[in-house]
Protein backbone atom coordinates (compact mmCIF):
# COMPACT_ATOMS: atom_id res chain seq x y z
CA UNK A 1 0.00 0.00 0.00
CA UNK A 2 1.44 3.43 -0.84
CA UNK A 3 0.58 4.61 2.96
CA UNK A 4 2.97 1.80 4.22
CA UNK A 5 5.87 2.75 1.42
CA UNK A 6 5.57 5.92 2.36
CA UNK A 7 6.12 5.38 6.29
CA UNK A 8 9.15 2.83 5.15
CA UNK A 9 11.02 4.93 3.48
CA UNK A 10 10.67 8.19 5.40
CA UNK A 11 12.32 5.93 8.07
CA UNK A 12 14.46 3.56 6.32
CA UNK A 13 14.63 1.31 9.60
CA UNK A 14 16.76 -1.89 8.84
CA UNK A 15 17.20 -4.64 11.38
CA UNK A 16 20.65 -6.48 11.10
CA UNK A 17 20.86 -9.52 13.25
CA UNK A 18 22.94 -12.36 13.94
CA UNK A 19 22.60 -16.17 13.84
CA UNK A 20 25.15 -18.86 14.99
CA UNK A 21 25.86 -17.01 18.77
CA UNK A 22 25.79 -19.89 20.57
CA UNK A 23 28.06 -22.00 18.34
CA UNK A 24 30.23 -19.12 18.48
CA UNK A 25 31.07 -19.27 22.24
CA UNK A 26 31.35 -23.62 21.58
CA UNK A 27 34.18 -22.19 19.23
CA UNK A 28 35.88 -19.72 21.23
CA UNK A 29 35.38 -22.04 24.35
CA UNK A 30 33.53 -19.29 26.52
CA UNK A 31 30.66 -21.02 28.45
CA UNK A 32 27.64 -18.66 27.43
CA UNK A 33 26.30 -17.85 30.85
CA UNK A 34 29.93 -16.97 32.36
CA UNK A 35 31.18 -12.95 32.37
CA UNK A 36 34.01 -13.99 29.79
CA UNK A 37 31.19 -14.46 27.10
CA UNK A 38 29.07 -10.98 28.51
CA UNK A 39 32.00 -8.83 28.15
CA UNK A 40 32.70 -10.15 24.24
CA UNK A 41 28.93 -9.69 23.56
CA UNK A 42 28.59 -6.79 24.89
CA UNK A 43 32.14 -5.97 22.76
CA UNK A 44 31.08 -7.92 19.75
CA UNK A 45 27.16 -5.76 19.95
CA UNK A 46 28.89 -2.44 19.89
CA UNK A 47 31.36 -2.77 16.44
CA UNK A 48 28.02 -4.09 14.85
CA UNK A 49 26.26 -1.18 15.81
CA UNK A 50 28.96 1.21 14.85
CA UNK A 51 29.79 -0.16 12.05
CA UNK A 52 26.25 -0.03 10.68
CA UNK A 53 26.27 3.59 11.69
CA UNK A 54 29.01 4.58 9.90
CA UNK A 55 28.17 2.34 6.32
CA UNK A 56 24.68 4.63 7.01
CA UNK A 57 26.66 7.43 7.04
CA UNK A 58 28.26 6.85 4.14
CA UNK A 59 24.62 5.57 1.96
CA UNK A 60 23.61 9.08 3.57
CA UNK A 61 26.22 10.88 1.76
CA UNK A 62 25.79 9.27 -1.25
CA UNK A 63 21.80 9.17 -1.56
CA UNK A 64 20.56 11.49 1.60
CA UNK A 65 19.56 11.03 4.61
CA UNK A 66 15.90 9.55 5.78
CA UNK A 67 13.10 11.74 5.19
CA UNK A 68 11.96 11.44 8.84
CA UNK A 69 15.79 13.00 9.78
CA UNK A 70 14.87 16.52 10.43
CA UNK A 71 14.06 16.69 14.35
CA UNK A 72 15.29 12.92 15.08
CA UNK A 73 17.80 12.14 17.57
CA UNK A 74 20.48 11.99 15.07
CA UNK A 75 19.72 15.59 13.78
CA UNK A 76 19.74 16.56 17.16
CA UNK A 77 23.28 14.78 17.42
CA UNK A 78 24.07 16.25 13.89
CA UNK A 79 24.99 12.92 12.74
CA UNK A 80 23.80 12.45 8.82
CA UNK A 81 22.67 8.85 8.54
CA UNK A 82 20.50 7.06 5.46
CA UNK A 83 18.40 4.83 8.26
CA UNK A 84 16.59 5.58 11.77
CA UNK A 85 17.14 2.48 13.40
CA UNK A 86 20.02 -0.07 12.68
CA UNK A 87 19.88 -3.73 14.85
CA UNK A 88 16.81 -5.85 15.56
CA UNK A 89 17.55 -9.63 16.61
CA UNK A 90 15.41 -12.25 14.59
CA UNK A 91 15.10 -15.54 15.52
CA UNK A 92 16.30 -17.19 12.35
CA UNK A 93 14.79 -20.57 13.19
CA UNK A 94 14.76 -21.84 9.70
CA UNK A 95 17.28 -20.28 8.42
CA UNK A 96 19.79 -21.42 10.95
CA UNK A 97 18.16 -24.54 10.74
CA UNK A 98 19.36 -24.79 7.25
CA UNK A 99 22.96 -23.37 7.74
CA UNK A 100 23.44 -25.44 10.44
CA UNK A 101 24.10 -23.30 13.25
CA UNK A 102 22.32 -21.67 16.38
CA UNK A 103 19.50 -19.28 15.86
CA UNK A 104 19.68 -15.82 16.74
CA UNK A 105 21.50 -15.31 20.30
CA UNK A 106 19.49 -18.41 21.73
CA UNK A 107 21.82 -21.27 23.34
CA UNK A 108 21.54 -24.46 21.69
CA UNK A 109 18.25 -26.43 22.82
CA UNK A 110 20.12 -29.84 22.71
CA UNK A 111 23.64 -31.01 21.82
CA UNK A 112 22.12 -34.21 21.13
CA UNK A 113 18.65 -35.11 19.77
CA UNK A 114 16.65 -37.42 18.02
CA UNK A 115 14.76 -37.28 14.66
CA UNK A 116 12.81 -40.42 13.43
CA UNK A 117 12.42 -41.34 9.17
CA UNK A 118 9.47 -41.88 7.99
CA UNK A 119 9.99 -45.89 8.33
CA UNK A 120 10.07 -45.25 11.77
CA UNK A 121 13.49 -45.40 12.62
CA UNK A 122 15.56 -43.08 14.77
CA UNK A 123 19.02 -41.59 14.29
CA UNK A 124 20.63 -38.96 16.28
CA UNK A 125 21.27 -35.27 15.72
CA UNK A 126 24.66 -34.04 17.22
CA UNK A 127 25.60 -30.37 16.99
CA UNK A 128 28.89 -30.55 14.74
CA UNK A 129 30.99 -28.40 17.26
CA UNK A 130 30.56 -30.72 19.92
CA UNK A 131 30.66 -34.06 17.76
CA UNK A 132 34.18 -32.76 16.49
CA UNK A 133 35.75 -32.15 19.77
CA UNK A 134 34.59 -35.64 20.78
CA UNK A 135 35.90 -37.07 17.76
CA UNK A 136 39.21 -35.35 18.25
CA UNK A 137 39.00 -36.32 21.82
CA UNK A 138 38.64 -40.38 21.05
CA UNK A 139 35.37 -40.23 23.15
CA UNK A 140 32.74 -40.38 20.31
CA UNK A 141 30.24 -42.85 20.44
CA UNK A 142 26.40 -43.87 19.44
CA UNK A 143 26.47 -45.04 23.51
CA UNK A 144 27.83 -41.41 24.59
CA UNK A 145 25.10 -40.11 22.24
CA UNK A 146 22.27 -42.12 23.72
CA UNK A 147 23.68 -40.88 27.31
CA UNK A 148 23.78 -37.27 26.32
CA UNK A 149 20.47 -37.75 24.65
CA UNK A 150 18.66 -38.92 27.62
CA UNK A 151 19.77 -36.54 30.09
CA UNK A 152 18.29 -33.70 28.04
CA UNK A 153 20.52 -33.57 25.52
CA UNK A 154 23.07 -31.91 27.81
CA UNK A 155 26.61 -32.90 28.45
CA UNK A 156 26.55 -31.89 31.93
CA UNK A 157 26.81 -34.86 34.61
CA UNK A 158 27.84 -37.27 32.45
CA UNK A 159 31.61 -38.62 33.69
CA UNK A 160 32.91 -39.87 30.79
CA UNK A 161 33.00 -36.03 28.96
CA UNK A 162 36.40 -33.96 30.21
CA UNK A 163 34.90 -31.07 32.63
CA UNK A 164 36.81 -28.78 30.62
CA UNK A 165 34.03 -30.02 27.47
CA UNK A 166 31.27 -29.55 30.43
CA UNK A 167 32.06 -26.57 30.90
CA UNK A 168 31.81 -24.68 27.48
CA UNK A 169 29.05 -26.82 25.79
CA UNK A 170 25.78 -25.84 27.96
CA UNK A 171 22.35 -25.81 26.29
CA UNK A 172 19.26 -23.56 27.18
CA UNK A 173 18.52 -25.85 30.35
CA UNK A 174 21.50 -25.51 31.70
CA UNK A 175 21.50 -21.85 32.02
CA UNK A 176 18.84 -20.75 34.65
CA UNK A 177 16.31 -17.78 34.13
CA UNK A 178 18.13 -14.61 35.16
CA UNK A 179 20.81 -15.82 32.88
CA UNK A 180 19.16 -16.08 29.94
CA UNK A 181 18.19 -12.14 31.05
CA UNK A 182 21.56 -11.40 31.79
CA UNK A 183 23.07 -12.14 28.10
CA UNK A 184 20.06 -10.02 26.40
CA UNK A 185 19.96 -6.71 28.74
CA UNK A 186 23.86 -6.98 27.37
CA UNK A 187 23.11 -6.62 23.93
CA UNK A 188 19.61 -4.76 24.85
CA UNK A 189 21.46 -1.72 24.95
CA UNK A 190 22.70 -1.83 21.27
CA UNK A 191 19.82 -3.47 19.62
CA UNK A 192 17.24 -0.28 18.53
CA UNK A 193 14.25 -2.49 17.49
CA UNK A 194 13.03 -5.74 19.45
CA UNK A 195 15.04 -8.79 20.24
CA UNK A 196 13.73 -12.46 19.81
CA UNK A 197 15.18 -14.31 22.58
CA UNK A 198 13.58 -17.42 24.94
CA UNK A 199 14.27 -17.85 28.72
CA UNK A 200 13.81 -21.46 28.80
CA UNK A 201 11.78 -22.86 32.25
CA UNK A 202 11.68 -26.22 33.48
CA UNK A 203 7.78 -27.63 33.63
CA UNK A 204 7.88 -27.08 37.32
CA UNK A 205 7.94 -23.34 37.10
CA UNK A 206 5.46 -21.25 39.14
CA UNK A 207 3.66 -18.23 38.20
CA UNK A 208 5.10 -16.37 40.79
CA UNK A 209 8.39 -17.36 39.57
CA UNK A 210 7.61 -16.41 35.75
CA UNK A 211 6.29 -13.18 37.37
CA UNK A 212 9.71 -12.47 39.46
CA UNK A 213 11.56 -13.06 36.27
CA UNK A 214 9.35 -10.20 34.22
CA UNK A 215 9.88 -7.98 36.72
CA UNK A 216 13.71 -8.30 36.91
CA UNK A 217 13.72 -8.31 33.15
CA UNK A 218 12.39 -4.70 33.42
CA UNK A 219 14.81 -4.02 36.10
CA UNK A 220 17.79 -4.54 33.82
CA UNK A 221 16.36 -2.72 31.01
CA UNK A 222 14.46 -5.08 28.86
CA UNK A 223 12.18 -4.10 26.59
CA UNK A 224 10.53 -7.46 26.26
CA UNK A 225 10.82 -10.97 26.87
CA UNK A 226 9.61 -14.47 26.13
CA UNK A 227 9.14 -17.16 28.30
CA UNK A 228 8.74 -20.94 27.61
CA UNK A 229 7.87 -23.44 30.30
CA UNK A 230 8.78 -26.95 28.86
CA UNK A 231 5.64 -29.18 27.83
CA UNK A 232 3.47 -26.08 28.24
CA UNK A 233 2.42 -27.05 25.25
CA UNK A 234 0.51 -30.40 24.04
CA UNK A 235 2.71 -30.91 20.75
CA UNK A 236 6.09 -29.15 21.52
CA UNK A 237 8.32 -28.73 18.30
CA UNK A 238 11.54 -29.12 19.90
CA UNK A 239 11.78 -32.35 22.59
CA UNK A 240 14.79 -33.97 24.54
CA UNK A 241 15.24 -36.53 27.19
CA UNK A 242 11.66 -38.19 26.60
CA UNK A 243 12.61 -41.68 26.83
CA UNK A 244 10.27 -42.94 24.16
CA UNK A 245 7.58 -45.94 24.53
CA UNK A 246 8.72 -48.87 22.56
CA UNK A 247 6.91 -49.74 19.87
CA UNK A 248 4.54 -52.89 20.11
CA UNK A 249 5.76 -55.30 17.01
CA UNK A 250 4.48 -57.95 15.50
CA UNK A 251 4.78 -61.91 16.03
CA UNK A 252 5.68 -64.07 13.20
CA UNK A 253 4.48 -67.02 13.01
CA UNK A 254 6.48 -70.57 11.46
CA UNK A 255 4.89 -69.70 8.37
CA UNK A 256 5.75 -66.54 8.24
CA UNK A 257 2.46 -64.91 8.92
CA UNK A 258 1.64 -62.13 11.00
CA UNK A 259 0.11 -63.83 14.72
CA UNK A 260 -3.02 -61.37 15.37
CA UNK A 261 -4.21 -61.79 19.07
CA UNK A 262 -7.88 -63.35 19.55
CA UNK A 263 -10.43 -60.96 20.31
CA UNK A 264 -11.11 -60.67 24.31
CA UNK A 265 -14.02 -62.43 25.53
CA UNK A 266 -14.50 -59.22 28.25
CA UNK A 267 -13.47 -56.03 27.07
CA UNK A 268 -13.59 -52.73 28.10
CA UNK A 269 -13.92 -49.16 26.41
CA UNK A 270 -15.35 -46.18 25.88
CA UNK A 271 -18.45 -45.12 23.53
CA UNK A 272 -18.49 -42.10 21.60
CA UNK A 273 -21.43 -40.53 19.15
CA UNK A 274 -19.70 -38.33 15.74
CA UNK A 275 -21.43 -37.46 12.98
CA UNK A 276 -21.23 -38.48 9.29
CA UNK A 277 -21.98 -37.37 6.33
CA UNK A 278 -24.98 -40.08 6.30
CA UNK A 279 -25.83 -39.30 9.73
CA UNK A 280 -24.73 -40.16 13.38
CA UNK A 281 -22.28 -42.83 14.05
CA UNK A 282 -21.78 -44.51 17.39
CA UNK A 283 -17.96 -45.78 18.21
CA UNK A 284 -16.65 -48.41 20.78
CA UNK A 285 -13.07 -48.44 21.81
CA UNK A 286 -12.20 -51.57 23.72
CA UNK A 287 -8.47 -51.92 25.14
CA UNK A 288 -6.65 -55.05 25.84
CA UNK A 289 -5.08 -56.19 29.58
CA UNK A 290 -2.41 -53.61 29.09
CA UNK A 291 -4.64 -50.93 28.04
CA UNK A 292 -3.88 -50.80 24.97
CA UNK A 293 -6.45 -49.67 21.87
CA UNK A 294 -7.25 -53.58 20.76
CA UNK A 295 -10.72 -53.96 18.76
CA UNK A 296 -13.28 -50.75 17.37
CA UNK A 297 -16.94 -51.41 16.66
CA UNK A 298 -19.04 -48.98 15.25
CA UNK A 299 -23.22 -48.47 14.76
CA UNK A 300 -25.00 -46.24 12.41
CA UNK A 301 -28.18 -45.11 13.36
CA UNK A 302 -29.24 -44.40 10.48
CA UNK A 303 -28.44 -44.06 6.41
CA UNK A 304 -24.87 -44.51 5.42
CA UNK A 305 -22.61 -47.56 4.29
CA UNK A 306 -23.35 -49.59 6.78
CA UNK A 307 -21.36 -52.87 5.67
CA UNK A 308 -18.34 -50.36 4.71
CA UNK A 309 -17.98 -49.19 7.94
CA UNK A 310 -18.39 -52.27 9.61
CA UNK A 311 -15.51 -53.42 7.44
CA UNK A 312 -13.57 -50.91 8.31
CA UNK A 313 -13.91 -51.37 12.11
CA UNK A 314 -13.07 -54.95 11.39
CA UNK A 315 -9.96 -54.26 9.69
CA UNK A 316 -9.44 -51.68 11.84
CA UNK A 317 -9.46 -53.81 14.83
CA UNK A 318 -7.19 -56.33 13.40
CA UNK A 319 -4.58 -54.29 12.39
CA UNK A 320 -4.38 -52.74 16.00
CA UNK A 321 -4.25 -56.43 17.07
CA UNK A 322 -1.30 -57.53 14.99
CA UNK A 323 0.29 -54.53 15.85
CA UNK A 324 0.28 -52.18 12.89
CA UNK A 325 1.96 -49.26 13.48
CA UNK A 326 -1.37 -46.83 14.01
CA UNK A 327 0.06 -43.89 12.41
CA UNK A 328 -0.04 -46.26 9.15
CA UNK A 329 -3.49 -47.49 10.19
CA UNK A 330 -4.82 -43.22 10.67
CA UNK A 331 -3.11 -42.42 7.61
CA UNK A 332 -4.63 -45.16 5.61
CA UNK A 333 -8.27 -44.19 7.43
CA UNK A 334 -7.74 -40.44 6.54
CA UNK A 335 -7.15 -41.05 2.48
CA UNK A 336 -10.55 -42.10 1.30
CA UNK A 337 -12.76 -39.25 0.01
CA UNK A 338 -17.09 -38.79 0.07
CA UNK A 339 -18.46 -35.92 -1.48
CA UNK A 340 -21.11 -36.67 0.67
CA UNK A 341 -18.90 -36.11 3.79
CA UNK A 342 -17.21 -33.21 2.74
CA UNK A 343 -19.93 -31.40 1.76
CA UNK A 344 -22.01 -32.14 5.11
CA UNK A 345 -19.73 -31.84 7.82
CA UNK A 346 -16.32 -30.67 6.62
CA UNK A 347 -14.53 -34.37 7.03
CA UNK A 348 -13.22 -36.33 3.94
CA UNK A 349 -14.78 -39.55 4.56
CA UNK A 350 -16.19 -41.41 7.15
CA UNK A 351 -12.65 -43.63 7.34
CA UNK A 352 -11.46 -40.28 7.95
CA UNK A 353 -13.78 -39.13 11.41
CA UNK A 354 -13.10 -42.79 12.39
CA UNK A 355 -9.84 -42.35 12.20
CA UNK A 356 -9.54 -38.79 13.92
CA UNK A 357 -11.50 -39.84 16.88
CA UNK A 358 -9.11 -42.67 17.47
CA UNK A 359 -6.27 -40.28 17.15
CA UNK A 360 -8.07 -38.53 20.23
CA UNK A 361 -8.23 -41.46 21.62
CA UNK A 362 -4.71 -42.33 21.68
CA UNK A 363 -3.72 -38.73 22.45
CA UNK A 364 -5.66 -38.48 25.87
CA UNK A 365 -3.74 -41.32 27.28
CA UNK A 366 -6.89 -42.76 29.19
CA UNK A 367 -7.19 -46.27 31.34
CA UNK A 368 -9.87 -47.74 31.48
CA UNK A 369 -10.91 -49.62 34.78
CA UNK A 370 -13.29 -51.98 35.41
CA UNK A 371 -15.89 -51.77 38.58
CA UNK A 372 -17.61 -54.05 40.28
CA UNK A 373 -21.13 -55.49 39.11
CA UNK A 374 -22.61 -54.21 42.20
CA UNK A 375 -21.74 -50.92 40.94
CA UNK A 376 -24.46 -48.61 39.20
CA UNK A 377 -21.57 -47.96 36.50
CA UNK A 378 -20.24 -50.61 34.37
CA UNK A 379 -17.03 -49.01 34.15
CA UNK A 380 -15.83 -45.52 33.88
CA UNK A 381 -12.76 -43.70 32.41
CA UNK A 382 -9.72 -42.60 34.76
CA UNK A 383 -7.88 -39.60 34.04
CA UNK A 384 -4.78 -38.39 35.70
CA UNK A 385 -6.11 -36.48 38.41
CA UNK A 386 -9.05 -38.96 38.57
CA UNK A 387 -11.72 -36.02 39.23
CA UNK A 388 -14.26 -36.87 37.68
CA UNK A 389 -14.27 -40.26 38.71
CA UNK A 390 -14.26 -39.28 42.17
CA UNK A 391 -17.37 -36.93 41.67
CA UNK A 392 -19.35 -39.74 40.30
CA UNK A 393 -18.42 -42.10 43.00
CA UNK A 394 -19.22 -39.49 45.46
CA UNK A 395 -22.90 -38.96 44.04
CA UNK A 396 -23.39 -42.71 43.65
CA UNK A 397 -22.29 -43.69 47.29
CA UNK A 398 -20.99 -47.19 46.30
CA UNK A 399 -21.16 -50.02 48.36
CA UNK A 400 -18.60 -52.78 49.61
CA UNK A 401 -20.01 -56.07 47.88
CA UNK A 402 -18.50 -58.16 51.13
CA UNK A 403 -19.77 -55.55 54.01
CA UNK A 404 -22.10 -53.73 52.81
CA UNK A 405 -20.21 -50.20 53.67
CA UNK A 406 -18.74 -47.39 51.81
CA UNK A 407 -15.86 -47.63 49.43
CA UNK A 408 -13.10 -45.07 48.29
CA UNK A 409 -11.48 -44.82 45.39
CA UNK A 410 -7.96 -44.67 46.48
CA UNK A 411 -4.91 -45.19 43.83
CA UNK A 412 -6.93 -45.58 40.75
CA UNK A 413 -8.59 -48.97 42.60
CA UNK A 414 -12.50 -49.11 44.65
CA UNK A 415 -11.53 -49.84 48.42
CA UNK A 416 -13.25 -50.14 51.20
CA UNK A 417 -11.90 -49.42 54.66
CA UNK A 418 -14.10 -51.12 56.84
CA UNK A 419 -12.98 -54.78 55.67
CA UNK A 420 -10.26 -54.17 53.38
CA UNK A 421 -11.87 -55.23 50.12
CA UNK A 422 -10.15 -54.31 47.16
CA UNK A 423 -11.57 -54.72 43.63
CA UNK A 424 -7.92 -54.43 42.43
Amino acid sequence: MKSIEKVTKAVRSIGLGVMGFADMFYNLGIRYNSEEAYDFADKLFEAIKEEAINTSIQLAEEKGVYDAWEGSIWHQKGIRVRNSNFLSIAPTGSISFLAGVSGGIEPNFALVYTRRTNEGDLYYEVNPIFKRVLEERGIYSEELLEKIAKNNGSCQGITEIPEDIREVFVTAYDINPKEHVDMVSVIQKHVDLAISKTVNLPEEATVEEIMNLYIYAWEKGLKGVTVYRDNCRENQVLNVGKVEKEKSTPKITEEGYVDVEPAMEVAYGKRIKVKTGCGALWLFFFVDKDGELAEIWSQVSGGGCKANIESISRLTSLAFRAKVDPKLILDQLSSAFCKNSMDKVGSKSCGHVIAREIEKFLKENQTIVAIPKESDLAHFIQRPEKKEAEKKLEKKKKLCPDCGAEVTLAEGCIRCNNCGYSRC
